[in-house]
């Protein structure tokens, strides 16, 4: 029971509740713009160069809504009357980074760079590119047509009320963090289970989730993830990125527990120290390149094929 608290409900949990204060002020700013007037002015201004990519300014809106979280900007999609545009737009919306990737990029550039903002704004940029030429290779094969064009009303400026912004930022993180918790509740609990199973096994690489994560490192090994432990953790993104950070902690805190059983002398470890022990500085930028870019969450995926398609969002989920 107590391994249980510790490595899945704090393990697990607690450290993406860890960066609720990050994820709040995200949802603040967004809000900020929006209730401003200034969002849809974004679009207006935003008109021309979106046209060099074959879509018009109101595809801004939905791009910028996926810093905040994916699965609300395929969401405002819906306001496209053209088909095509609507599923070149959404296309195009996950390589956009959200919160759950800031949660990983913000952890992982914190242990091993020394100008942590530049390269999580290098991984972000790198996204906002991969959008880009997405679009591009879209538009001039599958989702080919002539540029639509729009009309659209722009609202007064106004100053925002900080009761409204609040109430509407507490309702996003609110559900932001009840969606990610139960995910990631539930994923630690199936990880916990991996790594105690079968009981009274002390070596962690002979439990299922140890055999699991060595069977995937093969295919990681060309990209210098070939360790067993990140293998494990990555093919808990396909839920949740949040889940790779928690789940990589709850399996170093399994070792940890181990080995201090084998070694009483052995020192208290903390996660971050342990997985600098695991990944060089290269590695590490590897291993965000593919958090970065490697599929959408399950959530997202979901609300691709409800807006699209089944065989869209598969498709675009092998793709």
């Amino acid at each position: 029971m107590i391994s249980f608290i510790v490595g899945a409900l704090i393990g697990g949990v607690g450290i993406v509740l860890s960066f609720v204060p990050l994820i709040f002020t995200m949802y603040f700013l967004l809000t900020l713009l929006e209730t401003s007037g200034y969002l849809p002015r974004v679009a207006f201004l935003m008109d021309n160069f979106t046209h060099k990519i074959g879509l018009h300014g109101q595809s801004v809106i939905p791009l910028i809504l996926g810093f905040g979280c994916n699965v609300p900007a395929v969401i405002a999609t819906r306001t496209f009357q053209d088909i095509k545009d609507k599923l070149l737009v959404i296309s195009m919306i996950p390589f956009i980074s959200c919160p759950a990737r800031l949660i990983v990029f913000s952890f992982i550039v914190s242990i091993f760079f020394e100008k942590p903002a530049l390269i999580i704004f290098i991984l972000y940029l790198i996204g906002i590119i991969l959008s880009i030429l997405t679009s591009l290779v879209l538009r001039k094969t599958l989702l080919e047509k002539k540029l639509s064009h729009f009309v659209m009303d722009l609202p007064p400026y106004r100053i925002p009320s900080l009761k409204i912004v609040f109430n509407i930022t507490k309702a996003y993180l609110k559900d932001f963090v009840y969606r990610a918790g139960t995910i990631i509740f539930t994923v630690s609990v199936v990880m916990w289970l991996l790594l105690n199973l079968p009981f009274k096994e002390k070596n962690i690489e002979n439990t299922f989730a140890g055999k699991i994560g060595k069977t995937l490192s093969y295919i990681f090994e060309p990209i210098g993830l070939g360790d067993w432990r990140i293998s494990t953790s990555i093919l808990s993104g396909f839920l949740a990125r949040e889940a790779i950070i928690s789940n990589l902690g709850v399996i170093m805190m399994q070792e940890k527990k181990d080995t201090l059983e084998n070694n009483q002398n052995s020192e208290d470890r903390k996660l971050k120290a342990k997985i600098k022990e695991l990944l060089t500085p290269k590695q590490a930028l590897s291993f965000l390149l593919f958090v970065l870019i490697y599929n959408s969450c399950l959530a997202t995926v979901v609300v691709m094929a409800k807006e699209g398609s089944w065989k869209f969002a598969l498709g675009f989920w092998l793709y």
